[in-house]
């Protein structure tokens, strides 16, 4: 049925609000190329179970064993499917169903005790079911009693018996294998008159349910396995999202980054954590921190800008970052910046401008440099975005050590790889919207031109020519723009390595 199939696309979101499962991609495009665009309209028996009508469908969530965020993925996952799919979702724990009729109990108290309706204008039942009524064909009794309440503008769209009962055992190698053996073959007698979906969640291997479940039990089922993606990924995600976007105006220092990555990965690899330390540290920041009312968008924080007290104008002047801004200027602008406090608010303006500027071109440039360099070996500048940002953060990066053996490595990769990466680079300069960004990529675009002119030639030739124009074009484009100071010093200093090199 419909729903059924809205069962199986809820399962391959991947969005940090529920569960992200990898390796879906390429059977839903399957799916879409048996059954057309209009994948909706397809009977879920003839996606999973063609041969075979009366299985039940099961879908076997591989969560592995280090996450601890189980319990917020099947909460969000338990949402997503209410409103999307069917009001009919139970989740049950190990612990509550010692016994065949405890579990039978746990999901109609959590169905018909709560008085769950596929229509919200229906008023709830309040009575609890008694345990002597606690069995399947009274659920199936009040499954149709409640499939008949729909409102006809509900209708149009859901056909009798087509809202599935879903059930996730959470813990599922926790249950006694018994229990599950009895309830499935309970279940496998009504599937006709109540469409049961069931959800695994396992922490092991596929393998589990081979050694839960015996052949004839397992036989009943028509599974389907989704794995999740897995806590670096999530992480990896919340940098996208949150701490490396320019949407983002709180910016954390090198020192709060490593040691929330620190209690992530060496202590619980928790996302849920993760996002809890970077809350508390935006709560910390402006509780104790009176300047914090310019860390906001562009515009709100001109406007605040404009309207600084006298108090937070001498607390800006006493700012180490404004304090080496004065000493760059002329004697009678330091003056006046020393003195004058409308003088202060409008520098301050003309430095959030560039301040959010400087964020637009920073990590679009950034991203570039980590796809440039975290494919070589012994990964220098670091493997993950993370590192080379925290880098960028504690020191002037083209400084290190590391930075020049990134070079080096660069030098002499082939002509293919490095095409490949310069194209990755233009790929992530396509995005950014400023002026600027779309200067580098045209010049960018130019330079990947020049090198696929070099196709006829040697191999020796491209060799000896590729890095010349390379270095040049990496360094000046790439990392002034990720580094800001006075052109006239990087191309001494850029002269200078090619002399030295």
């Amino acid at each position: 049925p419909n729903n059924n199939m809205s069962i199986l696309k809820v399962l391959l979101v991947t969005d940090l609000k529920c569960v992200g499962f990898e390796g879906t991609g390429q059977y839903y495009s399957n799916l879409k190329s048996r059954y057309g665009n209009n994948i909706d309209t397809c009977n879920i028996a003839q996606l999973l179970a063609p041969s075979i009508i009366d299985l039940s469908k099961t879908f076997y969530c591989h969560l592995g064993v280090n996450v601890p965020d189980h319990a917020m993925t099947f909460r969000s996952l338990c949402n997503l499917l209410q409103d999307s799919v069917t009001p009919f979702v139970v989740s049950v724990h190990a612990k509550e169903c010692a016994a065949v009729k405890l579990l039978i109990q746990k999901v109609l108290e959590q169905l018909m005790g709560r008085g769950v309706s596929v229509d919200e204008e229906q008023e709830d039942d309040t009575a609890l079911l008694q345990k002597t009524q606690c069995t399947i064909s009274a659920l199936c009794q009040w499954y149709k009693t409640k499939c008949t309440q729909v409102s006809p503008k509900r209708k149009e769209n859901l056909a009798k018996n087509d809202l599935p009962v879903v059930v996730i055992f959470k813990d599922f190698e926790a249950f006694n294998s018994q229990v599950l053996q009895d309830f499935i073959l309970i279940c496998s007698r009504y599937t006709q008159e109540l469409p049961f979906v069931f959800i695994f969640g396992i922490a092991t291997s596929p393998s589990a349910i081979q050694h839960r479940l015996p052949h004839s039990v397992s036989s009943l089922l028509c599974i389907e396995v989704f794995h999740s993606l897995s806590c670096t990924q999530h992480l990896a995600s919340v940098f996208d999202k949150l701490i490396l976007n320019s949407q983002f105006p709180f910016k954390l220092s090198s020192r709060v980054i490593q040691v929330l990555v620190g209690i992530f990965l060496y202590h619980d690899f928790s996302v849920q954590n993760f996002v809890k330390g970077l809350q508390f540290s935006m709560l910390e920041h402006f509780n104790s921190q009176p300047l914090s009312v310019l860390c906001c968008q562009k515009h709100e924080a001109l406007l605040s800008a404009k309207i600084l007290s006298k108090q937070n104008v001498e607390r800006i002047r006493h700012l180490p970052s404004f304090m080496r801004y004065v000493e760059t200027q002329e004697p009678q602008e330091q003056v006046r910046l020393l003195t004058n406090d409308e003088h202060v608010k409008e520098v301050c303006q003309k430095l959030l401008k560039n301040l959010h500027t400087y964020h637009k071109n920073y990590y679009p440039i950034l991203q570039c440099l980590h796809s440039l360099t975290s494919s070589l070996p012994k990964f220098p500048l670091g493997k993950h975005i993370r590192e080379l940002h925290v880098s960028c953060i504690e020191k002037n990066l083209w400084e290190t050590e590391e930075y020049d053996s990134a070079l080096q490595l660069l030098r002499i990769l082939a002509k293919d790889e490095l095409v490949a990466a310069l194209r990755s680079c233009a790929e992530i300069l396509k995005s950014a919207n400023t002026k600027r960004m779309q200067n580098v990529l045209q010049q960018l675009e130019d330079f990947l031109g020049r090198l696929e002119a070099l196709q006829g030639k040697s191999d020796s030739v491209c060799v000896f020519q590729v890095p010349r124009i390379f270095f040049f074009f990496l360094i000046e484009k790439i990392t002034v723009s990720l580094f800001p100071f006075p052109c006239s010093v990087f191309k001494r200093t850029l002269l200078e390595k090619l002399v030295k090199n």
